[in-house]
């Protein structure tokens, strides 16, 4: 009750904010493999990101040509929620080049169904042509 005598009722709000994909922070870091380290198939790729539902992560591996050497597709864990930071990892699988050359290791997310890039994150490594016996 009031000063004044009047019943007042406790009001509790809750405002709760839908964002859409879009609106989600764009953040990838790639942890591994490190800039200008070698590498050769398979390679394990970790790292941190936004989680975006809807967005497949997927790493790409491509000579210093900008050929796809291969890729393959990254996951969060299961607990990740979203919008929030979670590490990824997955293997990738490609073709080595048959010399040593240049590349880039690169992680992007994309909507499902789609090759247009959400976010993308990319370190420069070597790429070891395979070892003859």
């Amino acid at each position: 009750m009031s000063a004044d005598g009047a019943l007042v009722l406790a009001q509790d709000d809750v405002a709760v904010t839908l964002l859409a994909a879009s609106q989600l922070p764009a953040s990838l870091h790639i942890l591994q493999p490190e800039a200008a380290r070698e590498v050769a198939s398979p390679l394990v790729v970790r790292g941190e990101g936004a989680l975006a539902p809807g967005y497949a992560l997927r790493a790409l591996v491509v000579d210093d040509r900008g050929d796809l050497l291969g890729q393959g597709e990254l996951k969060f864990p299961a607990d990740a929620m979203v919008g929030a930071t979670a590490p990824f990892s997955g293997t990738v699988r490609f073709t080595s080049p048959a010399a040593s050359c240049p590349g880039y290791v690169v992680v992007e997310q994309v909507p499902a169904g789609s090759d247009s890039a959400f976010a993308r994150a990319a370190v420069q490594v070597r790429i070891l042509a395979p070892r003859r016996p």
